[in-house]
């Protein structure tokens, strides 16, 4: 049968076992919680990286084009002049440049097919227009007058209905802008979203952490207590051990004073049939 201070203690027993769940459903909430945010700030960096990475090839593709209108501009400069170390040098270091360039942007491109696929664009559209270009600079370099001017404005004439090289090379790289603009609009709308989801994140793991620490008090209480009623309850043993040690010694005492009693009534009682015994003798 259970007692009151044993239904109390059972009592207690499910309170802490109750809190000890709590606690820990609470540990893995902010665990999750940790990771969640973790998962959340990797991607805004990687949204934001994918950001820079689009500034980058935007910078790259006006640097091209910058630099095939000024090679296009220090070409028209050379069939005039023929001037070698002057203008036919800037045509010739702004035309590699932009090669070198459009290596860059091939780099810049490993991850993005569709966008690798317009750099390879751009390099057979700079190609044929260097081909076209390279006749009116081997003119002028070899000083061959009215020659290297109309190969050059040869090169610049448009067909009609279809647009010379060097027009259809800047709407290629106008192209490859155009794409990374719009890829550049949803990045930043994911890295503005991902920051605010980071940011509210962070406030309920901070919320957590604090009913996680609370949760952690408590359950130190509840082991304090519990170990003072395991103290108590080991003095209440200790304390009926003794008792009923002190009652078993009683006992014994009193079982040998009555066997000592019933020894001493056999013995009177045998002493008085000897008397009798020797009476009837006599008699």
């Amino acid at each position: 049968m259970i007692g009151a201070g044993d239904e109390e203690e059972v009592r207690f027993d499910w309170r802490r076992g109750g809190a000890a769940v709590a606690g820990l459903m609470a540990a893995l909430v902010l665990v999750a919680m940790i990771f969640l945010v973790k998962y959340t700030n990797d991607a805004r960096e990687r949204a934001l990286a994918a950001e820079r990475h689009s500034y980058e090839v935007a910078l790259v593709v006006r640097n091209v084009s910058s630099n095939v209108s000024k090679a296009e501009a220090a070409l028209a400069r050379f069939v005039l002049d023929e001037n070698i170390q002057g203008s036919g040098n800037i045509y010739a270091s702004s035309w590699q440049l932009a090669g070198f360039q459009i290596n860059q942007l091939s780099d810049l491109m490993k991850t993005n097919p569709e966008q690798l696929r317009r750099v390879a664009e751009v390099r057979q559209l700079y190609n044929k227009r260097g081909a076209e270009l390279s006749l009116a600079a081997r003119a002028a370099l070899a000083k061959q007058g009215d020659a290297g001017i109309s190969y050059f404005y040869a090169a610049a004439k448009d067909e009609p209905g279809h647009p010379n090289t060097g027009q259809l090379l800047d709407d290629k790289l106008e192209s490859i802008i155009r794409a990374e603009r719009e890829a550049l609009r949803s990045r930043i709308v994911q890295s503005q979203f991902l920051s605010e989801k980071a940011s509210e994140r962070s406030d309920y793991l901070s919320v957590i952490g604090l009913i996680v620490g609370l949760g952690a008090i408590f359950l130190g209480v509840v082991a304090v207590q519990a170990l003072r009623q395991n103290a108590a309850a080991r003095r209440r043993i200790e304390s009926e051990a003794e008792r009923a040690e002190q009652l078993e010694y009683a006992v014994r005492e009193r079982t040998q004073e009555l066997w000592e009693a019933n020894q001493a009534l056999k013995e009177e009682a045998h002493e008085r049939e000897a008397a009798e015994a020797q009476l009837r003798q006599v008699q």
